[in-house]
């Protein structure tokens, strides 16, 4: 019988990991999380670790049965790495089951039960599923239809098509020396992607019944603004003009969205869809867009210069730690 091993990477994610363990604690055989920063991150300790209560969440999560394996790694190259160290330390075998884990994501107790049922047929190895991006407020979600790319579709089983960029990679079946090929890619022994490779279109499953709900989007203003500041250094832009990235930053749709409540792909959750019950406790649950944004009114009448020298102040704050310079020589531990 095939077993559920949960492998995760975390940074300064104390707004929803406790939430995202609750959802997940019964069903996996094996948790592992691993912490870690690349050049990119913000808000990092010297040593490349969250600077907020993460660790120690993780720490004092009930854990009765042993399950939950937690790696303080620091630096790294790259999050493959992280994920790759997730999957050496796992006691995984070939066959078992391993969902690819973000700590700001919950399922269902229902689509576990769901995806469980699919991998009960051996010949299935790769499962296309739905995700729910919430965006600003618990009331609110990206249109995740918007900017998929239906050029190139990937294939299912069936003659099923997926859209690419419309269905993240989450759940797979392990075979022996699989590896990470990026944080979010996972190859087999002969670096063949299983999500689109044509060797395995009869063992991918689309099932669009079920999907997992992404928080990663419901934030302070404050965390939103230095989110995008982390995507622009690791797109290249600081290197071409520091000042540039900041207006970015200012002008991109994420931020623009949360200043406002106007956005094109945004779009009220519909009726049909109902959080899980294990985020009706969360703080954000039931809150409109500016009491989750800026409870405080700290950005409130900001005229565009004036939040743009905000947005500078706070990503001076959050690069005061710098990663060393030998980071992409770095290898982090296996154990």
């Amino acid at each position: 019988m095939s077993k559920w091993f949960s492998l995760g990477m975390v940074l300064n994610e104390e707004a929803y990991v406790e939430y995202t363990l609750k959802s997940m604690y019964d069903f996996f055989e094996e948790i592992i999380i691993v912490e870690g920063a690349t050049q990119y991150a913000l808000n990092v300790t010297p040593d490349g670790l969250s600077t907020d209560r993460t660790a120690e969440i993780i720490k004092d999560f009930p854990d009765p049965e042993n399950k939950i394996v937690f790696r303080q790694v620091g630096w790294v190259p790259s999050k493959r790495e992280l994920r790759n160290m997730s999957l050496r330390i796992a006691n995984i075998k070939q066959n078992d089951i391993l969902m690819i884990q973000d700590y700001d994501e919950v399922w269902t107790p229902e689509a576990y039960a769901t995806m469980d049922n699919h991998f009960k047929d051996p010949n299935c190895f790769y499962l296309f599923t739905d995700y729910y991006q919430i965006f600003g407020d618990f009331d609110h979600r990206e249109d995740n239809d918007a900017r998929t790319n239906d050029d190139n579709p990937l294939t299912a089983r069936g003659g099923q098509t997926v859209p690419r960029g419309r269905s993240p990679e989450r759940a797979v079946r392990y075979t022996p020396d699989m590896q990470f090929i990026s944080h979010v890619n996972i190859s087999d022994v002969h670096r063949r992607f299983l999500y689109e490779d044509p060797a395995y279109e009869r063992n991918r499953v689309k099932d669009f019944s079920i999907g997992f709900w992404h928080y990663g989007y419901v934030h302070p203003l404050d965390r939103v603004v230095t989110k995008r500041a982390y995507y622009a250094r690791q797109n290249g832009e600081p290197e071409a003009n520091p000042l540039d990235m900041m207006k970015n930053i200012l002008g991109e749709w994420h931020t623009k969205y949360c200043r406002t409540g106007e956005g094109d792909n945004i779009i009220p959750l519909e009726s049909t869809l109902v959080h899980p019950d294990v985020m009706k406790s969360h703080p954000y649950y039931g809150k409109t867009l500016k009491e989750v944004v800026d409870p405080n009114g700290d950005w409130e009448g900001l005229s565009d210069p004036e939040f743009f020298q905000r947005v500078v102040r706070l990503c001076d704050v959050a690069t005061e730690n710098r990663c060393p310079e030998n980071i992409l020589e770095l290898a982090p531990p296996t154990r």
